[in-house]
């Protein structure tokens, strides 16, 4: 298979909402982190990062037609935007993305915790299940993780797998974040 490359300076995930009878309301946005291969690895969410218009409204756009075609509900759409600032989009999700909840979330945790930075994240434990929660409450007790939900492989058909937790790390700057995320490792997590 032969893909364009794209000279991308962010890859953006846009949601939507679109009720039975059409309104449309635009969610907000996350920014999606990937490593120099292309694998995805977490998702940026930060007070007062803005989202350009140009984006929105293709968004908007597609949501709509999507609409007359007779879909409503929860939409993700994938954008990228280019070197020229322009938008191209390469992947539509009629369904919530991933990094939805940690959005939705998103407004209340900054109140309550007064950090305008969070990166959604997959961490794994390396001990059991039990070890990797105890090292998830002593980051949550110091205020830089807040689990969205985790998965215990030895209660299911995945005994020989790492437990895992995704969560939102947070931080006043993403250099904080990133720190963070060292901390983490040295309590027994990995990225």
């Amino acid at each position: 298979m032969i893909e364009e490359y794209l000279d991308i300076r962010r890859n953006l995930c846009l949601h939507y909402c679109v009720t039975e009878d059409g309104e449309i309301d635009y969610l907000g946005f996350t920014e999606q982190v990937s490593d120099e291969q292309g694998i995805y690895r977490g998702n940026w969410i930060e007070v007062g990062d803005e989202c350009s218009l140009e984006a929105v409204d293709i968004g908007t756009s597609i949501v709509r037609f999507a609409y007359k075609q007779g879909y409503y509900g929860v939409l993700g759409i994938d954008m990228a935007v280019l070197e020229d600032g322009h938008c191209k989009v390469f992947d539509l999700n009629f369904r919530g993305n991933g990094s939805l909840p940690a959005l939705l979330y998103s407004e209340s945790v900054h109140r309550r915790y007064r950090k305008p930075v969070i990166r959604l994240r997959r961490l794994t434990g390396r001990g059991n299940y039990r070890d990797m929660l105890n090292a998830v409450y002593r980051a949550m007790a110091k205020g830089i993780l807040l689990p969205l939900g985790s998965c215990n492989p030895e209660a299911g058909p995945y005994i020989n797998q790492r437990p895992l937790v995704n969560g939102m790390i947070l931080g006043e700057t993403r250099q904080e974040v990133l720190e963070n995320e060292c901390e983490l490792v040295s309590m027994g997590l990995n990225i």
